[in-house]
């Protein structure tokens, strides 16, 4: 389950993981003072991402032997399935994030 909160132009949002919950500040894209070129913020945000992405495949997975453990084999391989979805978005983001800061050095 997926909740945003209601606060306007603020990048904070709630997620819901098994019984517990964490909450992401995107504070990486509000530094103070801070005049990033809109190509420095797109590294932030794909950075953010990539972790954020890597927690999901690792609870996705965490999930899925639970899953297992349950006996309940095919949720389990679609739960695992979920995973490794969420790796293959990982690397496409981690693709663009190489591109992105070779086009700043090259």
């Amino acid at each position: 389950m997926h909740r945003e909160n209601s606060v306007p132009n603020h990048h904070e949002h709630q997620h819901h993981h098994s019984e517990k919950e964490h909450s992401h500040h995107h504070e990486d894209e509000h530094v103070a003072g801070s005049s990033l070129s809109p190509s420095e913020r797109l590294i932030l945000r794909l950075q953010h991402s990539i972790r954020h992405n890597r927690d999901h495949a690792a609870t996705y997975r965490s999930m899925a032997e639970d899953a297992r453990k349950a006996g309940a084999d095919e949720a389990a391989r679609w739960i695992r399935n979920a995973a490794e979805q969420s790796d293959r978005q990982t690397e496409e983001l981690e693709n663009a994030l190489r591109v992105l800061k070779n086009t700043q050095t090259g």
